[in-house]
């Protein structure tokens, strides 16, 4: 099973993309999007920069956001049913396809705060409503270096 701490962490040790086949383990979404036999997902994990981030404080930042596309077959109609557009959700199964885009947060001393997105496509194997928003410190995630 794979977390997004783990590709997290793969990303940004050494890039690559080699994901789609693995079982995703539970992860957090918002559901922004419902149609027959799909879901639509978004999460962002934030975090505080170091100083130095635009006027020489710290600030909340975008360190890694996820994009879910979820292929839902008929065998989760029963739970699809109890979940609208808005929902906090676990969504967990194995990666279709994986792609992943970084991005540099500018600072006011040019040192760059990488942010990434994930964009999975995933077959749906889990689903469970949450309560709790996810945020960096939720997947364990260092703070930026200055």
């Amino acid at each position: 099973m794979t977390d997004i701490k783990t590709m997290y962490d793969e990303i940004v040790d050494a890039p690559t993309s080699r994901f789609a086949g693995r079982i995703l383990s539970p992860s957090p979404t918002l559901i922004e999007g419902i149609t027959p036999g799909r879901l639509r997902g978004h999460t962002t994990y934030n975090t505080l920069s170091g100083r130095a981030f635009e006027n020489g404080s710290s600030a909340n930042y975008c360190m890694l956001a996820v994009e879910y596309d979820i292929s839902v077959d008929n065998s989760f109609d029963d739970l699809v049913s109890l979940i609208h557009t808005g929902t906090l959700a676990q969504v967990g199964g194995e990666i279709l396809t994986f792609s992943y885009e970084q991005f540099d947060n500018g600072t006011a001393t040019h040192v760059p705060y990488p942010s990434y997105t994930f964009r999975i496509a995933l077959a749906l194997h889990s689903l469970s409503p949450i309560k709790e928003p996810p945020t960096a410190s939720t997947i364990g995630a260092p703070t930026p270096r200055e």
